[in-house]
């Protein structure tokens, strides 16, 4: 049986919008979508009754305060830990490759298969893509389809291209 794990929560206010994060002792473990809520990210994470849920106290963050800026468009790479707690190994090499796209550029799905060694795995890597626990942390929202077409997104299409925007706008 796997240990138990404590996991702080925080929300984030952005402009009108609100961005939940959880985060234990050893790095940021989940940033859920704008305006999406602590409630949604522990039904994630409670499927397997192993968390310890504590709200955060105090100043903001290192994850807060990075994503922030983030968001300003002052920061291109964020330089905190992060933890995958939930995921297939497949998965988490997914997320793993998504992290090597750098700040204002993409790439594509396909393209990610490939990285991960999984060339023909396409499908696969876009359904892992989606289940990305970290948004904008680790940059799902880089990816589009092979034609250029934004694809996906499991905060939404006006949040991808909210977050290309301002990664073109600032890079």
């Amino acid at each position: 049986m796997a240990k138990d794990i404590h996991l702080f929560y925080q929300v984030v206010q952005w402009q009108e919008m609100t961005l939940p994060l959880a985060y234990t002792s050893e790095g940021l473990a989940c940033v859920g979508s704008f305006n999406s809520t602590i409630e949604s990210m522990r039904a994630w994470f409670d499927s397997d009754n192993r968390w310890h849920w504590q709200a955060h106290q105090g100043r903001d963050s290192v994850y807060a305060t990075q994503l922030l800026e983030y968001l300003e468009g002052k920061r291109h790479k964020f330089e905190f830990p992060i933890v995958f707690l939930k995921g297939t190994a497949f998965q988490q090499a997914v997320w793993r490759a998504l992290c090597e796209i750098s700040y204002g550029e993409t790439s594509n799905y396909s393209a990610v298969a490939q990285k991960v060694g999984r060339p023909r795995a396409v499908r696969a890597t876009g359904s892992a893509i989606g289940k990305n626990p970290l948004t904008i942390v680790v940059p799902c929202h880089r990816v589009l389809a092979k034609s250029g077409a934004l694809g996906g997104f499991s905060g939404g299409l006006a949040m991808k291209r909210l977050l290309l925007a301002i990664e073109s706008t600032h890079s």
